[in-house]
C-alpha cells in the first residue's frame, strides 16, 4: 500500500506540466514498482506495462489549465498489486493574470501628485489560480512585492519632475502579468 503527492509539500498550484511524483509505500516484500494513470480505472494486471520502478518520480501531465488527478497503483516484490488506489490533484495553470492600468495608473490616473507612495490603481484577474502578489517599483522589473491587493502603493525617488511607476501582478500558479 502507499499514497504520493504531486510535488514536494503538496502543492495546490503547478505552471509546469512537469511533476515530481513523491512516493510512501510500505509492504513486507518491499514496492518496487509504480503504475500512474490519469482517468479512475480498475487496478492494473501485475503485468502491465505501466509499471515503473519507483525510483522513476518524473510525470508528464496533460496539457490544458485545469484540475489533474492522478492514481497510483502499487507492485511489491512478489508482484502483488496494491488493493487500493492512492490519489492525489493539482490545478495546471499557464495562463498569465490579466493587467491593466489603462485610464488608472498612479494616484489614480490624476496629471500630478504631491506623494511619494500614491497607489498604484489597476485591474488585474486571474481565472484559474487565482491573484497572489502584486509588485511595484520605479524600475522594470519591480521588486516590492505584497500579498495581491488592489491598492498598492509605488515608492518613487524625491525631487520634483517626471517619474514612472512599474506594477506585475502573480497568480498562485507562480505565473507574472505582462505589463
Amino acid at each position: 500500500t502507499g499514497t504520493f503527492v504531486i510535488n514536494a509539500g503538496n502543492p495546490a498550484f503547478t505552471n509546469n506540466l512537469n511533476t515530481t511524483l513523491v512516493f510512501t509505500a510500505n509492504d513486507a516484500s518491499g514496492v518496487t514498482h509504480r503504475c500512474v494513470g490519469v482517468a479512475p480505472v480498475a487496478a492494473p494486471a501485475s503485468n502491465d506495462p505501466c509499471f515503473q520502478p519507483i525510483a522513476f518520480t518524473s510525470f508528464a501531465l496533460a496539457a490544458g489549465d485545469g484540475l489533474k488527478t492522478l492514481n497510483v497503483w502499487f507492485r511489491d516484490a512478489a508482484n502483488n498489486v496494491s488493493a487500493a488506489v492512492a490519489t492525489d490533484s493539482i490545478t495546471l495553470d499557464q495562463t498569465a493574470p490579466t493587467l491593466s492600468a489603462a485610464g488608472l495608473g498612479l494616484a489614480s490616473g490624476a496629471a500630478s501628485t504631491n506623494s511619494l507612495s500614491p497607489v498604484f490603481a489597476h485591474s488585474a484577474s486571474d481565472a484559474t489560480s487565482g491573484l497572489a502578489q502584486v509588485c511595484t517599483g520605479d524600475a522594470s522589473p519591480p521588486t516590492t512585492c505584497v500579498a495581491y491587493t488592489t491598492s498598492p502603493t509605488v515608492t518613487l525617488t524625491a525631487g520634483d519632475g517626471m517619474k514612472t511607476g512599474f506594477i506585475r501582478v502573480s497568480d498562485g500558479a507562480g505565473n507574472v502579468s505582462f505589463i
